[in-house]
């Protein structure tokens, strides 16, 4: 687990410097956006909680023997799920990837990941935190990882409401066959994104 830890740290680290790095890189325009600022908000505490859950700044329970070959393991394969989820929307998505709300594609993306959810972004960055809260056993990042997703599910409501801007009938159909974030469908719950994402428009 020591090994681990130091392997999560540097990870931290490096995850640190690269959002720090993209937020320097963004214009004043971009850095006002609502979509980017979320992104920025949650890749940035996801660094932080990390790297400090691994340095055990955070209290954290005894863990036991068998988490190190029974749980953690588990955690570093929804890490790795995770993050060759996020890579392969990235590249599915080729240069019209952007932190920003407005979609930088002219043509609605539905191939790779995104036949299987229209957030797979989203979906891979949650399973990463998951995966390390378990691998660390760390109530506060699973207790962060809640506030964490109000704050990814606000950038999701706000970003399908500018795809609906931006493609129209073409996303309705395809949000009528895909699912929001996870592989099955749910009337109810695409209901309640609905009035949620009225909301939010209502407020902007």
């Amino acid at each position: 687990m020591d090994t681990l830890k130091i392997v999560l740290t540097v990870w931290s680290v490096v995850g640190l410097l690269g959002t720090l790095a993209t937020w320097i890189r963004l214009d004043r325009e971009s850095r006002n956006d609502a979509g980017a600022r979320r992104s920025f908000a949650a890749s940035l505490s996801y660094a932080i909680f990390t790297g400090l859950s691994a340095q055990n700044v955070f209290p954290s329970p005894h863990v036991p023997a068998w988490w190190a070959w029974s749980i953690a393991p588990l955690g570093i394969l929804i890490m790795t799920l995770g993050q060759g989820l996020c890579w392969w929307a990235k590249k599915s998505l080729g240069g019209g990837f952007s932190v920003c709300l407005a979609p930088r594609n002219r043509v609605l993306i539905s191939g790779g990941p995104y036949r299987i959810c229209r957030h797979p972004m989203a979906l891979g960055f949650l399973m990463n935190w998951l995966g390390t809260t378990m691998v660390l056993c760390s109530p506060t990042m699973l207790l962060a990882f809640g506030v964490v997703s109000i704050v990814l599910m606000q950038r999701i409501a706000l970003e399908e409401a500018a795809l609906r801007l931006a493609f129209g009938d073409e996303y309705l159909r395809y949000r009528e066959r895909v699912p929001l974030i996870a592989p099955c469908r749910d009337a109810e719950c695409e209901a309640e994104l609905d009035r949620a994402m009225r909301i939010l428009e209502r407020a902007r």
